[in-house]
């Protein structure tokens, strides 16, 4: 048995209540789009930290593993992260994972540098002052730095003899140390998925709006002649 369905009643309703079917749909895939964005801004959250929770352990394996799931995700997922400007005190938003600091990576690297820049010292008397300024510059300052660097150098300086000379100390750029990425503003998920039916449903919104407010000028003017 074959049945014929008649469209016509279903476009005349479409036609008719159009703009509010596009007004409608763009406020819940709106609502929807802000859900789903703030799911990828809490997973992205949730990676960053098990990234800073491996670098506290210095474990570089879990360390290196966290990293590429981090970069992964925020290379295929679009990533809302809010930050305040200090000069200006507004809030601005940018995509990805903003700037985060692998800490206990430097503090290692550095320490590293300072013992290898250190182990030329081959009398007792420089090892007893390398110790002892190790823990005046310990005393001052929490963790490695070029700070801490020029603090032990200074104490080195004040009681070795004077025919021996400070150790030089390249400490390792900080700023390798500071890792961002970014993430596209359309990607493939949903998110994306739902801000571009958002974006349609509003053009849509508006075009109808348009159209219907220049049909009833139109027939306005044709009443009046």
């Amino acid at each position: 048995m074959c049945y014929n369905y008649d469209m016509k009643p279903f476009w005349k309703f479409l036609k008719k209540h159009l703009m509010i079917i596009a007004l409608w749909t763009g406020i819940v895939f709106m609502i929807l789009s802000g859900l789903a964005l703030r799911s990828n801004h809490v997973k992205m959250t949730q990676l960053k930290e098990a990234v800073i929770e491996s670098d506290n352990n210095e474990d570089l394996e879990a360390l290196e593993a966290s990293l590429l799931k981090l970069r992964k995700f925020v290379d295929n997922h679009a990533v809302p992260n809010f930050r305040e400007d200090p000069q200006s005190g507004r809030l601005l938003i940018n995509w990805g994972t903003g700037v985060f600091y692998l800490e206990r990576s430097f503090e290692v690297a550095s320490e590293k540098a300072l013992v290898e820049a250190t182990n030329n010292f081959d009398h007792q008397i420089n090892q007893n002052i390398h110790a002892m300024a190790r823990d005046i510059c310990d005393r001052q300052f929490a963790t490695f730095s070029q700070a801490y660097v020029n603090c032990f150098i200074a104490e080195l300086d004040k009681y070795l003899p004077a025919d021996s000379t400070v150790p030089e100390i390249a400490m390792p750029d900080p700023s390798l140390f500071h890792l961002s990425y970014a993430s596209p503003i359309l990607a493939l998920d949903l998110a994306t998925l739902f801000m571009t039916i958002t974006i349609v449903a509003y053009v849509v919104f508006l075009a109808t709006l348009c159209a219907s407010v220049i049909s009833k000028i139109i027939r306005k003017k044709r009443k009046k002649t």
